[in-house]
């Protein structure tokens, strides 16, 4: 109920709330995505939840989500968007952004433990992933 209605104001300050404790996100907690992704680190991703990820995993359905509740049309009063199935999109997303961080740190976590000559090895597929892939 603390979240009810789910508004605009209320889903920039849950955002806010979330990158709190990533201080390189101060300029941008609680508003809108400016800059594109940029490639991070595996200690910089098992300390956030990755939303846009999940959002482009799922880009096909928040269309349909999108459209559903706008009715494919702009509607100048906020109150006139059914915005139920948007609200359960975003816990979906919320959800599946949360158990993220739960494989990227194992998958992290496993990656510590290698040995310098195994992470050379992994290196060597990645590499040749992408040479191959100019072919």
């Amino acid at each position: 109920q603390e979240f009810s209605p789910l508004t605009e104001t209320v889903l920039r300050g849950l955002h806010h709330q979330l990158l709190q404790y990533y201080p390189k996100a101060d300029f941008y907690a609680g508003q809108y995505k400016k800059l594109e992704n940029k490639v991070i680190s595996p200690k910089v991703v098992a300390s956030y939840i990755s939303i846009d990820r999940q959002i482009e995993k799922n880009k096909i359905q928040y269309y349909k989500v999108l459209q559903q509740s706008s009715e494919g049309k702009f509607h100048p009063e906020p109150k006139e968007y059914n915005l139920d199935s948007l609200h359960w999109f975003f816990i979906k997303v919320l959800k599946h952004s949360i158990e993220d961080i739960y494989f990227y740190r194992s998958k992290y976590q496993k990656l510590q433990k290698l040995s310098n000559s195994a992470i050379r090895v992994l290196d060597s597929f990645k590499v040749y992933s992408k040479a191959r892939s100019w072919f």
